[in-house]
């Protein structure tokens, strides 16, 4: 899929046309069915930045003051595609130790995937048919991440 090396796993989209996958803080969507196939990546950096800011704030006690990286900010470990519109993403600080690894600061996020149109203009012969295009194309939603 990738040359990078990934922290999470590829998983398949419920109808098996897509695959994800979990780069540090970015999640990349590959079109897997199309002869020439297409990807998208997604910067959660950001997001995951200011998710980890609340999640300290509200949960930890001794928190670092001033521009400080969030103590809980950890990168994508794994993630979970149960239908076509939810990608669920699990952050965590993994630590291997020689008897078994400890993982602190689980926390799902969610993302919410929706179907765009393509714009008629961009249609020609070398553009798929209008109903092809609005399942391919997708945009990212970004929810709030479970406490």
């Amino acid at each position: 899929l990738d040359d990078r090396l990934m922290e999470a796993g590829p998983v398949w989209s419920p109808d098996s046309s897509k695959v994800a996958s979990g780069f540090e803080s970015e999640v990349r969507i590959y079109d897997a069915v199309t002869e020439t196939p297409t990807q998208a990546a997604v910067p959660l950096r950001d997001a995951l930045l200011k998710a980890s800011a609340e999640y300290d704030e509200q949960k930890l006690k001794d928190k670092k003051g001033g521009d400080a990286t969030p103590v809980s900010f950890n990168p994508i470990v794994r993630l979970y595609w149960p239908e076509d519109r939810s990608l669920f993403v699990q952050t965590a600080y993994v630590r291997i130790y020689a008897s078994e690894p400890v993982v602190t600061f689980e926390r799902w996020h969610k993302l919410t995937l929706s179907i765009q149109a393509t714009p008629l203009s961009r249609l020609d012969d070398n553009w798929p048919s209008p109903g092809e295009a609005s399942r391919r194309a997708c945009a990212i939603v970004w929810s709030r991440p479970n406490s």
